[in-house]
């Protein structure tokens, strides 16, 4: 039987920001890449199959949630969604960006929206 693998990235890219706390940056343009190398780590590790009794997944797609000029449907929907919530921290965004051209980079095809 294939296995595919639905990815939450959104959850995954905080919890590797969040996994590794020590500073790490680029070398040559300083940005912060502790996310980035957290988050390849954690797909490295799927894609190998490691810790998966069945080996590795036939087919894997890391999904994110796109807002748009009006927010997500879930914000639509039900206003207060993660009205409390704080904005996410402010070297985390160019590190979601630059783990979603290395997943393009790797051969994976890229594509958004609402309703997700």
């Amino acid at each position: 039987m294939k296995t595919l693998y639905l990815i939450d990235g959104f959850a995954q890219f905080f919890r590797a920001y969040h996994a590794i706390r020590t500073p790490m940056t680029s070398p040559v343009t300083k940005e912060p890449t502790n996310m980035t190398f957290g988050f390849v780590g954690m797909m490295l590790k799927l894609l190998r199959g490691e810790g998966q009794m069945g080996g590795p997944p036939d087919y894997v797609a890391v999904v994110i949630d796109v807002s748009g000029d009006r927010g997500t449907f879930r914000s639509q929907l039900y206003p207060e969604y993660k009205a409390t919530r704080d904005a996410p921290p402010e070297d985390l965004m160019p590190q979601v960006e630059r783990a979603l051209a290395m997943l393009r980079a790797a051969g994976g095809a890229g594509a958004g929206g609402g309703g997700v």
